[in-house]
């Protein structure tokens, strides 16, 4: 991610009533939900498409792919984190880079999921990736924009992972983000998805099946199956 645009001050907030998945919507209705953001001079656009997951019948998953592209889609939904602080999800690689484990990945990622808060002047995001070659549990800060942006990277995934395995994330990123910027996230924050190639020149597919906010007590009531972590 080389550059981010905060349009996430203009987007329609989305209620969510309790315990529900983010909506990624059909065809028609994704472009009213989700607002593409942060595409750059010169480079495709990566292509975000729901569709039906013939797994759960009657559910979208949302399939991400880039081709030498970059940008991202957001959505600014309407959710108390002081009750439900538990971000979970699930998602894979079905295509992955052809990227050599010693290579640099150029800041690059198939698919990655971002919480983010701020203003014109200055924003700040928690982003849990799927890398390559990066050692799960690795974090770091990078800046974006000029130093306008501060995103603090957490690798969830790398190549040890294979493609086509779904797993299912569990954060919380109540705390995540305390723990990385000593302050609460706001009220008013945003959820960024994205994948981008734009530096290795390389096409990748990804999907997420949901992504959905639970409280601490929900979480534990439903822990994540064992065969999905």
């Amino acid at each position: 991610m080389k550059k981010w645009i905060l349009a996430f001050l203009v987007i329609a907030f989305w209620e969510l009533p309790g315990r529900e998945s983010i909506p990624f919507g059909n065809r028609e209705g994704f472009v009213k939900l989700w607002q593409s953001i942060g595409t750059m001079p010169f480079a495709p656009m990566t292509e975000y498409t729901p569709e039906e997951n013939p797994e759960r019948p009657g559910k979208t998953k949302l399939v991400i792919k880039t081709d030498n592209s970059t940008g991202m889609i957001a959505l600014s939904p309407k959710i108390d984190l002081k009750v439900t602080p538990i971000m979970r999800w699930r998602w894979r690689i079905v295509q992955p880079f052809e990227l050599d484990p010693k290579a640099d990945e150029m800041d690059d990622q198939a698919i990655h999921l971002n919480i983010g808060d701020g203003d014109r002047l200055q924003q700040r995001a928690i982003s849990y990736r799927w890398e390559l070659n990066s050692e799960i549990g690795f974090q770091d800060l990078k800046y974006y924009n000029l130093g306008q942006m501060t995103v603090s990277a957490i690798t969830m995934r790398n190549r040890e992972t294979p493609p086509m395995r779904w797993v299912t994330e569990e954060r919380n990123i109540v705390a995540d983000y305390r723990e990385q910027f000593k302050e609460d996230i706001k009220p008013e924050f945003a959820i960024f998805i994205g994948g981008n190639s734009q530096h290795l020149q390389q096409k990748s597919i990804a999907e997420i099946d949901y992504i959905e906010f639970l409280s601490e007590e929900e979480a534990k009531a439903d822990p994540i199956p064992e065969t999905e972590k």
